[in-house]
C-alpha cells in the first residue's frame, strides 16, 4: 500500500483581509466567519469586499455575493511596485527581510475599483430562502453575505435558519463570511455557529483610541476539524485609512499613571 503524500502546490486560499490571514494560514473548505456590525459605521462593507476582491483576483470560478443594498465594491490590488520602491529605500538585514510588520497595509485600493462578474443575489431576490437554497445546490463557492438579518428580512427563527446556513456551508464545502448587525439581537449567541468571529467598535462617541477608525476584536478563532495553538497576543487591533487603503494594526495601550503611595513614614 503506498503511502499518502500531501500535494505540496496546493494554493491556499485567503481572506486577503490583514492581520486575519497571518492567523489562519489558509480556509479550509466548511469555514463559517461571523463580523459583528458596528451600529455607527459600514466598516463590515470594507472587509467583505476585500474577502470577495481576494476571490476575484485569484480567479476563483465559484463567488456568490449577497446584499440587499446592491451590488457591492470590488477593488483592484495596488501595484507591487510602490512597495518595492520603498523596501529598495530602507535597509533590512537578511534575516528580517521576510518577517511581516505587525501593522498590515491591504493589498487593494480602496478608490479602484473592478467589474467582476459573478453570482449575485441582489436587492429583492435577497431572501433567506434563495440563499439557503443556492448553499443547498452549490459546491465550493466563495460566499459574502451582506448584514444578514438586518430587520428588512423580517425572520421569525434566526438560529434556525443560521444553523440551516452552516449545514450546507459544511457539506458543501463553501467558505463563507457574513455581517450580521447583532445589536438588533442582544438575546441570541450568534457565536456558536461560527468557527471566527470578529466585533467592530468605532470611535465616534467614545474618543477612545483617537487615532483608529474602528477597533477589530478577535472574539473567537477556531478551525475547521482542526487543533489550534493559540499564538496571538492580543486579540484587539486597530483599523485606520492612510491614502486609499486599509491599515490593521497591534494596539499598544501604555498603562495608566498611578499615583505615588504616601506610605507610613509620611504620617
Amino acid at each position: 500500500m503506498s503511502s499518502f503524500i500531501r500535494n505540496q502546490n496546493l494554493k491556499k486560499r485567503k481572506t486577503g483581509i490583514p492581520i486575519f490571514d497571518t492567523f489562519i494560514n489558509t480556509l479550509d473548505n466548511g469555514i463559517f466567519i461571523l463580523i459583528k456590525e458596528d451600529e455607527y459605521s459600514y466598516m463590515h462593507n470594507f472587509l467583505l469586499n476585500i474577502f470577495m476582491s481576494e476571490g476575484v483576483h485569484e480567479n476563483e470560478k465559484n463567488l456568490l455575493t449577497v446584499n440587499k443594498d446592491g451590488l457591492p465594491e470590488i477593488y483592484d490590488r495596488i501595484d507591487n511596485l510602490e512597495c518595492t520602491e520603498q523596501l529598495s529605500k530602507m535597509y533590512i538585514a537578511w534575516r528580517y527581510k521576510d518577517l511581516r510588520r505587525k501593522n498590515e497595509e491591504c493589498e487593494y485600493s480602496l478608490t479602484n475599483y473592478l467589474e467582476a462578474k459573478h453570482e449575485r443575489l441582489l436587492k429583492k431576490d435577497t431572501t433567506l430562502s434563495n440563499i439557503i437554497s443556492k448553499l443547498k445546490n452549490t459546491k465550493n463557492f466563495r460566499i459574502s453575505l451582506y448584514s444578514l438579518f438586518s430587520p428588512s428580512y423580517d425572520c421569525e427563527n434566526i438560529e434556525k435558519n443560521l444553523y440551516e446556513i452552516r449545514k450546507f456551508i459544511r457539506e458543501n464545502n463553501h467558505i463563507c463570511m457574513v455581517s450580521i448587525p447583532t445589536f438588533f439581537y442582544p438575546n441570541i449567541n450568534f457565536n456558536q455557529f461560527f468557527d471566527v468571529v470578529l466585533s467592530l467598535d468605532s470611535n465616534i462617541f467614545t474618543g477612545y483610541l483617537p487615532n483608529y477608525k474602528a477597533i477589530l476584536h478577535f472574539e473567537k478563532i477556531s478551525l475547521v476539524n482542526k487543533i489550534r495553538e493559540n499564538q496571538i497576543d492580543t486579540f484587539k487591533y486597530g483599523i485606520k485609512f492612510s491614502k486609499n487603503r486599509i491599515i490593521i494594526e497591534k494596539i499598544d495601550i501604555p498603562p495608566e499613571d498611578i499615583a505615588e503611595s504616601n506610605g507610613c513614614m509620611n504620617f
